[in-house]
């Protein structure tokens, strides 16, 4: 039997106990963004969560190094409404810089080109956005670049933390709709949605939901 992708026991506030295999699929319901932004830090390690709360790949991380936390952590890609973006360079770059770190730098930037070229894409996002600093451009162009950089990592997992918030009603409905390609062209990947809503993008809520009451 394969170990869980993730897994938790109810001991991070205001998260259910949860499993997660390959291909899955997790909501986390909480009151506030404040709340899933602190949920947010401790899957990902940046604040050590409860013995237990989190288990990457059958690793508990509030038991790992900083090392070993982040090397456990490579095979996860973060999603915020802000899309983790660094403000002082081109959002090409923000993209890019993942797949860098994980020696997928000339390729990332390839298949980058590639997506960006062709519907539905070239629709969403033009490539004359790649071009300017994260504040130069708006808040869907943001989300949607932490889509691209989580699509090239080719990730194990994804989180993604309330990624609405900011959005006007259209701009949630393409967002929605290119959280939805990514489910549909990595099946395999796993997902644990952090956020204030209660509902999924198209392609997740058959997948193995666990939804806290």
């Amino acid at each position: 039997m394969s170990v869980p992708v993730f897994q938790s026991d109810g001991a991070l506030k205001g998260a259910p106990a949860t499993g997660l295999a390959a291909g899955g699929c997790a909501l986390w319901r909480m009151r506030s963004n404040v709340e899933c932004l602190a949920a947010l830090d401790a899957v990902t390690g940046i604040v050590r969560p409860p013995a237990g709360a989190v288990r990457w790949f059958g690793r508990d991380i509030s038991a790992l190094e900083p090392r070993e936390v982040m090397a456990t952590l490579q095979c996860l890609a973060p999603l915020t409404a802000a899309g983790g973006l660094l403000g002082n360079i081109r959002m090409a770059d923000n993209i890019l810089l993942p797949c860098a770190a994980r020696g997928r730098g000339a390729a990332g930037e390839s298949e980058l080109r590639d997506l960006l070229s062709k519907a539905p894409w070239s629709g969403w996002f033009p490539e004359s956005e790649l071009r300017v600093l994260p504040y130069q451009t708006g808040d869907l162009a943001r989300a949607l670049a932490g889509v691209l950089r989580a699509w090239l990592v080719h990730p194990e997992a994804i989180v993604a933390c309330n990624v609405w918030h900011l959005l006007e009603h259209g701009e949630r409905a393409t967002l929605s709709s290119a959280l939805s390609w990514v489910r549909a062209g990595q099946p395999g990947c796993a997902w644990l949605f952090i956020q204030t809503e209660s509902d999924l993008p198209p392609g997740f809520t058959a997948n193995n939901l666990a939804q806290q009451p």
